[in-house]
C-alpha cells in the first residue's frame, strides 16, 4: 500500500536531473536526504512511459532510460539513477494518492466529517497486499472524536493514513424511476 510521501528535500526538473546524474553519486547527500530528491521529469516519464508499456519496474524503466538518453551505464543499486528511479516511483504515487482526493488523516479530518454527518473512506490493505477502501464512521465519545469501522465497537487510529470525505450522491429523478421500476418487476406468483 502507497503511504504519504514527506516534503522533497529537493525537487529537480529535466536540466537540474541531467546535471545530477553527470555530477554522480558523490552529489547526493549521505543521509536518509538521499530519499527525499524528486525529480519531476522522471514522475513525467515514468507516468508516459506506463501509458505505453505497462507498469514500470526500476530496473526495466532504467534500461530504457540508459537507451534513450545515451546515458551509463549506472549499477542498477544505489547508483544516482536508480536512486532517483526509486524516488521517482514513491512520489509519483503519493501525487495520485493526492489528485484522488485522499490526504492524511488529521483531528481536522474526523471533525470536518462529524460536523458534515459524514462517514470517512479510508484506504487499507488487504491480507494479499493490494490496497482495499473501507468506510469508517465518526462517532463523539466523551467530547472525543473516534473513527470507527461500521458495526464495531472499538475505534481505529486513522492518524496520518490515506482518507477522504465520499463525494455526496445525490438523487436524479432518473435515477429514483429505475430504482422504482426495478422493485416494481417482483414475481409475486413465486410458490
Amino acid at each position: 500500500m502507497s503511504e504519504f510521501q514527506p516534503e522533497p528535500f529537493l525537487t529537480l526538473d529535466q536540466p537540474a536531473t541531467l546535471a545530477l546524474l553527470a555530477q554522480g553519486i558523490e552529489a547526493l547527500p549521505d543521509s536518509l536526504a538521499k530519499y527525499r530528491v524528486k525529480s519531476t521529469w522522471l514522475c513525467t516519464l515514468l507516468n508516459e512511459r506506463e501509458k505505453v508499456d505497462g507498469y514500470q519496474y526500476n530496473a526495466k524503466f532504467q534500461a530504457w532510460f540508459e537507451r534513450q538518453f545515451s546515458l551509463g551505464p549506472y549499477h542498477e543499486n544505489n547508483s544516482v539513477l536508480s536512486i532517483l528511479i526509486y524516488n521517482a516511483q514513491r512520489y509519483r504515487r503519493h501525487d495520485a494518492m493526492i489528485e484522488d482526493g485522499w490526504t492524511p488523516c488529521t483531528p481536522e479530518s474526523l471533525q470536518q466529517a462529524f460536523k458534515q454527518g459524514r462517514k470517512l473512506e479510508w484506504l487499507g490493505e488487504n491480507i494479499i497486499g493490494g490496497s482495499t477502501i473501507g468506510t469508517l464512521n465518526i462517532r463523539e465519545v466523551n467530547g472525543q472524536l473516534y473513527a470507527f469501522p461500521p458495526r464495531k465497537r472499538n475505534p481505529v487510529e486513522v492518524t496520518g493514513r490515506p482518507v477522504r470525505i465520499p463525494r455526496k450522491t445525490i438523487a436524479t429523478p432518473e435515477t429514483l424511476l429505475l430504482t422504482a421500476q426495478q422493485e416494481s418487476t417482483v414475481n409475486l406468483d413465486a410458490r
